[in-house]
């Protein structure tokens, strides 16, 4: 886009702000970024909203001749959302963009310049731009682009562009922190493989771009492959199923630097997107994040208006979106995570456990209606209600899970959920299960054995036992292999350094990170 009338000439230079959303985009005005958020504008349900920027871009606009220009691409519009499958066009399978640029002269005259039919599009060094399968970069493709985003870049042989339909959802302003580049990591070592691969070790388990300072023959392609662990001295690369993680760097006659950054263009035809949509099966615990979330998150911060705005998404998963059975528990024929990735589950399947699945669920279906949000509200009528719905909830658990006092299944996970979530009479019957948990405890040796289930339950000596264990299961087991980030397995890596032969190994998840959570909040 060129402005060629001179109205700039007469900018105010207080007031000028570039307005952008849809799909994953960056900005350049005059050959200069806007801003310096990554991933922008962010994952959002397109089907209900789109969120948009703001940038106060003044000193980026000059009098005379201005150029704006926007790299876009797939991101996770219509490009690949999981590593477990190639589902693409979730949403759609054509890209787009909307921009406004605004500027207010001296004499409060404002000027707006939006995105529209006069705008010219073309395809640029990324071949390709994925956020699990890498990037393709053809530096071979800079030269004809150079200075593309600014005011005297000849654009006559660029393609035209379309309008097209209006969005599905809301358009809305970011209403969280953007995601931002935090630090600089450098390698802390560099060696070859017995594969003669050249290894470079970051010394951390990261998420980031990697910056290549590099020089060789034109044509040369040069490949970086991303994981997480080594196995052997090669790169453990079975962990990231089918996400491939790699970079591609083609050369050109004075390539000097390649600085990896995550922007995209479109490269797949269209598919019926009514072919490619994941399914969606309501679940307890991931579906029970509608309550947990919110709420959890207004304990730690004391956001109330938060709250407030998510407090009929919290109440439309209790009263509606949970299928249930003629008691009220979860219904039988639904599908649940079960108490995942419990130590006893075999390696190639991770939510076969020793824990009934539905008992897992049905526990945090109580937990759930248990949480106070209506009484955070001040909403006292539902509060009564929902605090009258858990005591039939409870009698109903009782009644499907526990005998005289006795949970089904004697092991660890059982037990802590229904200690924690009170599942069990006050009195003699939770001081029983607290005994009862301990035994287990002890007789495992003080070792884990739960999945994502943990909790304390007035047993703290016997908590801090297990917590101060190197053995596996423990938490400290990831650290005395060297992990630097809390991983999705008790034992991703294997004692003697194999990567456990399972799919699922993540070695950077958020789920034990609850072990953490309960020492900063129980620690004295």
């Amino acid at each position: 886009m060129k402005d060629k009338t001179g109205l700039l000439d007469e900018l105010d230079w207080g007031n000028a702000v570039l307005i952008a959303g849809e799909r994953l985009y960056e900005a350049e005005i005059n050959g200069v970024r806007v801003g310096d958020q990554v991933l922008a504008p962010g994952l959002q349900p397109y089907n209900y909203r789109y969120t948009y920027d703001t940038h106060n871009v003044t000193k980026l606009v000059k009098r005379g001749v201005n150029g704006i220009g926007v790299v876009m691409g797939e991101g996770r519009y219509s490009g690949i959302l999981t590593a477990a499958g190639n589902y693409r066009n979730n949403y759609g399978d054509t890209l787009g963009h909307l921009a406004l640029l605004v500027v207010t002269l001296r004499n409060g005259t404002k000027i707006e310049i939006p995105t529209g039919t006069q705008w010219q599009a073309n395809t640029g060094p990324l071949d390709l731009s994925e956020i699990y399968n890498g990037e393709k970069y053809d530096s071979w493709l800079e030269a004809r682009l150079k200075g593309w985003s600014t005011g005297q870049f000849n654009s006559s042989n660029w393609l035209p562009v379309k309008e097209l339909d209006q969005f599905q959802g809301a358009l809305i302003p970011l209403d969280g922190p953007p995601v931002k580049i935090t630090q600089e990591i450098q390698p802390q070592d560099i060696f070859m493989s017995p594969s003669n691969k050249t290894v470079v070790d970051f010394g951390h388990n990261l998420v980031g771009w990697v910056r290549l300072n590099v020089t060789g023959p034109a044509g040369t392609n040069i490949t970086l492959r991303h994981a997480e662990v080594l196995e052997n001295g090669e790169l453990a690369l079975r962990p990231l199923r089918r996400t491939s993680a790699t970079d591609w760097l083609v050369l050109h006659w004075n390539a000097r630097e390649h600085d990896g950054c995550a922007i995209f263009r479109p490269r797949h035809p269209a598919r019926n997107r009514q072919n490619c949509m994941e399914p969606v099966k309501p679940s307890a615990i991931w579906g029970d994040i509608a309550v947990g979330g919110p709420f959890n998150h207004y304990l730690a911060y004391g956001d109330i208006g938060m709250l407030r705005e998510q407090y009929e998404q919290a109440r439309a998963w209790v009263d509606s979106g949970i299928p249930r059975d003629e008691s009220g528990l979860w219904q039988r024929n639904t599908y649940q995570f079960r108490d995942w990735l419990d130590p006893k589950a075999p390696a190639d399947d991770p939510g076969d456990t020793t824990t009934n699945k539905y008992l897992v669920a049905d526990a945090y279906l109580v937990r759930m209606t248990e949480y106070k949000l209506s009484l955070a509200l001040d909403n006292q009528e539902a509060a009564a209600s929902y605090t009258k719905q858990r005591r039939s909830l409870i009698n109903a658990f009782r009644s499907a899970w526990m005998s005289n006092g006795t949970i089904a299944n004697q092991i660890q996970t059982a037990y802590a959920l229904g200690l924690q979530f009170g599942l069990f009479a006050k009195g003699r019957e939770q001081d029983s299960a607290v005994s009862t948990l301990q035994k287990h405890i002890v007789e495992k040796d003080h070792l884990v054995g739960t999945g994502f289930a943990l909790a304390a339950n007035n047993a703290t000596e016997d908590f801090y036992s297990m917590l101060l264990q190197t053995k596996v299961p423990s938490s400290l087991y990831q650290v005395v292999q060297g992990g630097t980030t809390t991983w999705e397995r008790w034992d991703s890596l294997l004692p003697g350094g194999r990567v456990n032969p399972g799919e699922i190994t993540s070695f950077n998840h958020y789920a034990f990170g609850s072990v953490a959570d309960w020492t900063h909040q129980a620690a004295t």
